[in-house]
Protein backbone atom coordinates (compact mmCIF):
# COMPACT_ATOMS: atom_id res chain seq x y z
CA UNK A 1 0.00 0.00 0.00
CA UNK A 2 2.57 2.31 0.41
CA UNK A 3 4.11 2.01 -2.43
CA UNK A 4 1.49 2.34 -4.32
CA UNK A 5 -0.19 5.79 -2.46
CA UNK A 6 2.83 7.02 -1.16
CA UNK A 7 6.07 5.89 -4.03
CA UNK A 8 3.63 6.39 -6.77
CA UNK A 9 3.75 9.76 -5.85
CA UNK A 10 7.19 10.30 -5.48
CA UNK A 11 7.75 8.52 -8.36
CA UNK A 12 5.80 10.76 -10.73
CA UNK A 13 7.18 13.98 -8.94
CA UNK A 14 10.64 12.92 -9.70
CA UNK A 15 9.37 11.97 -13.56
CA UNK A 16 7.69 15.34 -13.75
CA UNK A 17 9.56 18.07 -11.68
CA UNK A 18 12.34 18.34 -14.05
CA UNK A 19 10.58 18.88 -16.61
CA UNK A 20 8.57 21.94 -15.14
CA UNK A 21 11.36 23.38 -13.63
CA UNK A 22 12.91 23.04 -16.47
CA UNK A 23 11.22 24.90 -19.03
CA UNK A 24 10.93 28.01 -16.82
CA UNK A 25 7.13 28.68 -17.27
CA UNK A 26 5.63 27.70 -14.09
CA UNK A 27 3.02 25.19 -13.87
CA UNK A 28 0.87 23.40 -10.94
CA UNK A 29 1.33 19.97 -9.10
CA UNK A 30 -2.00 18.14 -7.92
CA UNK A 31 -1.00 14.87 -5.25
CA UNK A 32 -4.12 12.75 -4.04
CA UNK A 33 -4.07 11.66 -0.64
CA UNK A 34 -7.48 11.71 1.16
CA UNK A 35 -9.24 12.72 3.72
CA UNK A 36 -7.60 9.66 5.46
CA UNK A 37 -4.72 12.28 5.69
CA UNK A 38 -6.57 15.03 7.78
CA UNK A 39 -8.30 12.55 9.99
CA UNK A 40 -8.36 9.03 11.10
CA UNK A 41 -11.71 7.16 11.72
CA UNK A 42 -11.83 4.81 14.59
CA UNK A 43 -12.24 0.77 13.96
CA UNK A 44 -10.89 0.89 10.21
CA UNK A 45 -7.96 -0.50 10.69
CA UNK A 46 -6.58 2.04 8.67
CA UNK A 47 -2.95 2.22 10.24
CA UNK A 48 -0.91 2.22 7.39
CA UNK A 49 -3.34 3.30 4.88
CA UNK A 50 -3.48 6.96 6.96
CA UNK A 51 -0.03 6.36 7.45
CA UNK A 52 0.43 6.47 3.59
CA UNK A 53 -2.23 9.78 2.71
CA UNK A 54 -0.64 11.81 5.62
CA UNK A 55 2.30 11.70 4.21
CA UNK A 56 1.42 12.95 0.82
CA UNK A 57 -0.24 15.73 2.23
CA UNK A 58 3.05 16.31 4.29
CA UNK A 59 4.94 16.24 1.24
CA UNK A 60 2.45 18.05 -0.89
CA UNK A 61 3.06 20.66 2.16
CA UNK A 62 6.72 20.83 1.82
CA UNK A 63 6.55 21.33 -2.33
CA UNK A 64 4.50 24.36 -1.77
CA UNK A 65 6.74 26.21 0.03
CA UNK A 66 9.81 24.98 -2.07
CA UNK A 67 8.70 25.10 -5.34
CA UNK A 68 6.21 28.40 -5.15
CA UNK A 69 9.73 30.34 -6.21
CA UNK A 70 9.73 28.91 -9.39
CA UNK A 71 6.15 29.61 -10.16
CA UNK A 72 4.98 26.15 -9.54
CA UNK A 73 1.97 25.83 -7.73
CA UNK A 74 0.96 22.73 -5.61
CA UNK A 75 -1.99 21.14 -4.52
CA UNK A 76 -3.29 17.67 -2.70
CA UNK A 77 -6.70 16.30 -3.31
CA UNK A 78 -8.30 15.29 0.01
CA UNK A 79 -11.35 13.89 -1.26
CA UNK A 80 -13.94 11.80 0.86
CA UNK A 81 -15.55 8.72 -1.44
CA UNK A 82 -15.46 8.93 -5.10
CA UNK A 83 -16.85 6.41 -6.96
CA UNK A 84 -13.99 5.85 -9.38
CA UNK A 85 -13.97 1.89 -9.28
CA UNK A 86 -11.45 1.63 -6.50
CA UNK A 87 -13.58 -0.97 -4.76
CA UNK A 88 -13.11 -3.70 -7.15
CA UNK A 89 -9.52 -2.75 -7.29
CA UNK A 90 -8.60 -5.90 -5.51
CA UNK A 91 -9.50 -7.73 -8.59
CA UNK A 92 -5.98 -6.37 -9.87
CA UNK A 93 -4.25 -7.35 -6.68
CA UNK A 94 -0.66 -9.44 -8.03
CA UNK A 95 -0.25 -12.84 -7.01
CA UNK A 96 2.75 -12.25 -4.81
CA UNK A 97 0.74 -10.62 -2.54
CA UNK A 98 -1.78 -13.05 -2.57
CA UNK A 99 -3.87 -13.07 -5.91
CA UNK A 100 -7.03 -11.20 -6.35
CA UNK A 101 -9.97 -10.92 -3.99
CA UNK A 102 -13.41 -9.40 -3.52
CA UNK A 103 -14.78 -7.35 -1.04
CA UNK A 104 -17.98 -8.28 0.91
CA UNK A 105 -21.33 -6.38 -0.92
CA UNK A 106 -21.86 -5.05 2.80
CA UNK A 107 -18.32 -4.01 3.30
CA UNK A 108 -18.13 -0.13 4.93
CA UNK A 109 -16.73 1.17 1.69
CA UNK A 110 -19.37 0.06 -0.25
CA UNK A 111 -22.14 1.77 1.78
CA UNK A 112 -20.04 4.85 1.63
CA UNK A 113 -19.99 5.19 -1.99
CA UNK A 114 -23.53 4.30 -2.60
CA UNK A 115 -24.54 6.59 0.23
CA UNK A 116 -22.08 9.47 -0.42
CA UNK A 117 -19.90 9.14 -3.63
CA UNK A 118 -19.18 11.45 -5.63
CA UNK A 119 -18.96 10.84 -9.57
CA UNK A 120 -15.13 11.09 -10.40
CA UNK A 121 -16.05 14.10 -12.93
CA UNK A 122 -17.25 16.00 -10.66
CA UNK A 123 -14.03 15.83 -8.26
CA UNK A 124 -11.98 16.56 -11.47
CA UNK A 125 -14.15 19.95 -12.16
CA UNK A 126 -13.48 20.99 -8.22
CA UNK A 127 -9.52 20.29 -8.74
CA UNK A 128 -9.62 22.31 -11.92
CA UNK A 129 -10.88 25.26 -10.05
CA UNK A 130 -8.27 24.86 -7.34
CA UNK A 131 -5.65 24.71 -9.41
CA UNK A 132 -6.91 27.98 -11.06
CA UNK A 133 -6.90 29.33 -7.39
CA UNK A 134 -3.52 27.97 -6.60
CA UNK A 135 -5.60 26.34 -3.55
CA UNK A 136 -3.57 24.13 -1.07
CA UNK A 137 -5.93 21.95 0.37
CA UNK A 138 -8.54 20.44 -2.37
CA UNK A 139 -11.74 19.21 -0.02
CA UNK A 140 -14.89 17.42 -1.39
CA UNK A 141 -16.78 16.63 1.13
CA UNK A 142 -17.59 19.47 3.68
CA UNK A 143 -19.67 17.00 5.56
CA UNK A 144 -16.24 15.70 7.33
CA UNK A 145 -15.50 18.96 8.57
CA UNK A 146 -16.11 18.23 12.25
CA UNK A 147 -13.98 14.72 12.34
CA UNK A 148 -11.00 17.64 11.24
CA UNK A 149 -12.11 20.25 13.51
CA UNK A 150 -11.86 17.75 16.52
CA UNK A 151 -8.40 16.68 15.68
CA UNK A 152 -6.97 20.13 15.05
CA UNK A 153 -8.53 20.65 18.89
CA UNK A 154 -7.18 18.00 20.37
CA UNK A 155 -3.47 19.23 18.79
CA UNK A 156 -4.28 22.73 19.92
CA UNK A 157 -5.29 21.42 23.57
CA UNK A 158 -1.92 19.96 24.31
CA UNK A 159 0.14 22.93 23.19
CA UNK A 160 -2.70 24.77 25.88
CA UNK A 161 -1.18 21.79 28.16
CA UNK A 162 2.38 22.69 27.21
CA UNK A 163 1.83 25.89 27.87
CA UNK A 164 0.56 24.97 31.48
CA UNK A 165 3.42 22.70 32.23
CA UNK A 166 6.36 25.21 30.93
CA UNK A 167 9.06 22.99 30.83
CA UNK A 168 11.27 25.13 29.72
CA UNK A 169 10.54 27.62 32.71
CA UNK A 170 10.95 25.17 35.45
CA UNK A 171 13.80 22.97 36.27
CA UNK A 172 14.48 19.72 35.01
CA UNK A 173 13.76 17.71 38.23
CA UNK A 174 10.64 19.00 38.59
CA UNK A 175 10.12 18.26 34.47
CA UNK A 176 10.77 14.97 35.69
CA UNK A 177 8.99 14.18 38.29
CA UNK A 178 6.18 15.29 36.17
CA UNK A 179 7.08 12.51 33.62
CA UNK A 180 7.18 9.87 36.30
CA UNK A 181 3.62 10.77 37.08
CA UNK A 182 2.35 10.36 33.77
CA UNK A 183 4.12 6.77 33.74
CA UNK A 184 2.78 5.64 36.94
CA UNK A 185 -0.81 6.61 36.86
CA UNK A 186 -1.21 6.13 33.22
CA UNK A 187 -5.21 6.36 33.47
CA UNK A 188 -5.47 8.89 35.60
CA UNK A 189 -5.96 12.78 35.41
CA UNK A 190 -1.95 13.57 34.52
CA UNK A 191 -2.95 11.45 30.80
CA UNK A 192 -6.43 13.53 30.57
CA UNK A 193 -4.81 16.35 31.19
CA UNK A 194 -2.79 16.09 28.43
CA UNK A 195 -5.21 14.91 25.81
CA UNK A 196 -7.44 17.89 27.07
CA UNK A 197 -5.94 20.13 28.20
CA UNK A 198 -6.78 20.10 32.10
CA UNK A 199 -4.12 20.34 35.07
CA UNK A 200 -2.73 17.32 37.44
Amino acid sequence: MLGVNLDGVVNALLAFLPCLTRHGEGGHVVNTSSMSGLRVVPGRGQGIYATSKFAVVGLSEALRADLEPKGIGVSVLCPGFVKSGFFESGRNRPERHGGPFQRPADHPLKRGLDEGGLDAVEVGRRVRLAVEDNELYILTHPEFRAAVEERHREISAAFDYAEELDFLAGSEVEGVAILRNFIRHPRAGACEGIAFGRGL
